[in-house]
């Protein structure tokens, strides 16, 4: 059997944990062979003791490591184990990296050479939608991969970002690699997952639960040299990101908001902690001493394929400024519906809203 089988094996025993799975590879030189160490030496173990050692002892008994490796092939998902190579090295810099990875995709978007994390509050408004959305699509024609959770709102934002210019993306997720959660995301996830990746520390058909996202977050913050939070309340989960990054070293950037507007006093403390200030892609690149590619983020973006609804707005809108009614007179739609389409226009970066509720095309991407 092949060493990550037994990482497998061990990943399932509760109360193990990486660092005492890492003691016992120290201890027995691979987990391979303390799976086979008797009970006297397991309990030996820094960490380990007789309640571990039992649980270990049942655990050979019930559990056959090289059928877990074949379930995880029959759920579509690959595993790699903390000693591989492969295994991202600044997640290893934190002091509690999974002892086992699980995920859906391709292996080398799981150690991108430039990645930032983009995150915020599933409650976004459709100014945090839009920056979320543009920054992503920026930074990813810089070749820069967006890593994000694949929540609502901010999240799904970012990820959609950085699709739609056929950039590089990874989301981490709460649950089993194999499961997509919220199950309104469930294109966004088969969209990342067959372009990308998507990573979890838990194996394929584990639940989302609550304690697993502040986990999550530890792990996206890893990943990264930088944690821009585009916007979040006064407890949003966002801010949890932001204190691992904190606590990592890493660098922690923030979108400034409207001072009357809740979604706003997370990243606006932020900022007046300290955090830096992002109004643009540059300013990220500035920040880590990233040199843009020459006229990357001026590339020509061709409109994607739309829904109905969207592509007969769309052809509504030119230079001239409109507000919603002049659109829904000259699309022959309703405003409600006009005023859907103008929101998922602006997401794809293919309308702006100026002042006054007025919109125009966007004639470059």
């Amino acid at each position: 059997m092949e060493e990550k089988e037994f990482w497998l094996a061990f990943q399932r025993i509760a109360g193990l944990g990486g660092v005492r799975m890492r003691n016992l590879c120290g201890r027995f030189g691979s987990l391979g062979e303390a799976w086979q160490a008797p009970l006297s030496s397991l309990r030996s173990v820094e960490g380990i003791g007789p309640e571990l050692a039992g649980r270990i002892e049942k655990a050979r008994r019930e559990i056959d490591p090289q059928r877990l490796s074949i379930e995880l092939a029959k759920a579509g998902c690959e595993a790699i184990a903390y000693p591989d190579s492969r295994y991202p090295a600044l997640l290893k810099e934190i002091h509690d990296p999974p002892p086992v990875l699980f995920f859906k995709g391709r292996i080398e978007a799981l150690a991108p050479a430039r990645a930032i994390a983009i995150v915020g509050t599933r409650s976004a408004s459709p100014y945090g939608l839009r920056v979320a959305h543009e920054l992503a699509r920026k930074l990813a024609l810089q070749g820069i991969t967006v890593i994000s959770g694949l929540a609502q709102g901010i999240d799904a934002a970012a990820h959609l970002g950085a699709l739609e210019v056929e950039g590089r993306t990874l989301a981490v997720l709460g649950c089993g690699p194999d499961l997509a959660f919220p199950q309104s995301n469930r294109g966004l996830y088969e969209r990342i997952a067959k372009s990308h990746a998507v990573l979890s520390e838990y194996p394929p058909g584990t639940p989302p639960a609550a304690r697993h996202f502040p986990a999550r977050n530890r792990i996206v913050s890893a990943l990264v040299p930088a944690v821009v939070v585009v916007e979040a309340g006064d407890r949003s989960g966002a801010l949890i990101t932001a204190d691992f990054a904190l606590e990592q070293g890493k660098e922690v950037m923030a979108v400034p908001g409207p001072i009357d507007q809740p979604g706003s006093l997370g990243t606006n403390r932020l900022i007046a902690q300290g955090a830096r200030l992002v109004s643009s892609w540059e300013d990220v690149c500035s920040e880590l001493g990233w040199i843009p590619r020459e006229k990357e983020g001026e590339i020509e973006i061709p409109p994607p394929d739309l829904p109905p609804e969207e592509a007969k707005v769309l052809s509504s809108l030119g230079a001239l400024p409109l507000n919603i009614d002049e659109i829904a007179r000259s699309a022959g739609m309703e405003a409600n519906v006009v005023t859907g389409a103008l929101v998922m226009l602006e997401l794809k970066s293919l309308a702006t809203r100026l002042p006054g509720q007025r919109y125009q095309r966007r004639v470059s991407h």
